[in-house]
């Protein structure tokens, strides 16, 4: 979820964890944009505001006070995260973050960063859905400090109505949800758009590693929890149940889940 900590939100966090509360939700990650471009200096053709950290977890601190009932994870979602790994080791020793989501927005070209989403008119849906997913493949093999890989669908939100069919991307998909859950990265299941698919939530089921979260990306309050239920019945119909000491995740490991209290796969969403 994102508060007027990120640049393209603009809720004070007390009113998100406050519409979390209205939601029915018992746990929220508030995690604010921290773009790459932010700390190696990458020329980015995109809007972008440093976040202020220590105000930012100061903030955390306050709603934490407010909500006693509401489990807060505090945390940041890096875009491109491979190009600033050593950064952002050192940012996450400096600041005490419970989650960092890795992204993929944009892909360099020609020495700058180009939002993914101008791709489109040159090279298609498929083109630019190959492109991401090679993007985001090769963030997972430069390995960067990352819990979560985010929104794996992400130029749909862009492609308008369309009849796009995973499958023809599978191999990628699949190489994805591998790398993540070797490396034990949890795979974000996006609830925002058209992203979550059958195959996904399937291909997911069928790997023995891979921990997903349920990723509400709301940048409203009017929009916490949206759509969270469905997936979350989804989800537990395929065997996944929250994980036990990893707030927020969800997974299909007996052993992991023996120890788990909570009964809502959606006890935790971004």
């Amino acid at each position: 979820m994102h508060t007027s900590h990120s640049w393209d939100a603009a809720a004070a966090p007390a009113l998100v964890c406050a519409a979390a509360v209205r939601a029915g939700l018992t746990g929220v990650a508030l995690t604010d944009h921290l773009d790459s471009a932010e700390i190696d200096g990458l020329e980015v053709r995109r809007p972008s505001g440093r976040i202020d950290l220590p105000g930012y977890l100061r903030d955390v601190e306050q709603v934490r006070a407010l909500f006693p009932g509401l489990g807060v994870l505090s945390g940041v979602e890096v875009g491109e995260p491979h190009l600033i790994g050593a950064e952002l080791a050192a940012l996450r020793r400096r600041y005490p973050l419970d989650v960092v989501l890795g992204s993929v927005h944009a892909v360099v070209v020609r020495g700058a960063l180009v939002p993914i989403e101008s791709l489109l008119d040159d090279h298609g849906l498929d083109g630019t859905m190959e492109r991401y997913l090679d993007e985001v493949l090769t963030m997972l093999h430069a390995a960067p400090p990352i819990d979560v890989v985010t929104h794996v669908a992400y130029p749909l939100r862009y492609a308008g109505r369309c009849d796009y069919d995973p499958r023809r991307h599978e191999k990628l998909y699949r190489e994805i949800i591998a790398r993540a859950g070797r490396l034990g990265v949890a795979l974000e299941l996006n609830l925002r758009g058209p992203s979550i698919t059958t195959e996904l939530l399937e291909w997911c089921a069928q790997d023995p590693g891979i921990a997903v979260t349920l990723g509400g990306d709301a940048h409203t309050p009017d929009a916490v929890g949206s759509g969270l239920a469905p997936v979350a019945a989804r989800l537990a119909s395929l065997g996944f149940g929250p994980c036990s000491g990893h707030g927020g995740r969800i997974c299909r490991h007996a052993a992991c889940r023996a120890g788990s209290t909570s009964s809502r796969a959606s006890a935790t969403t971004r």
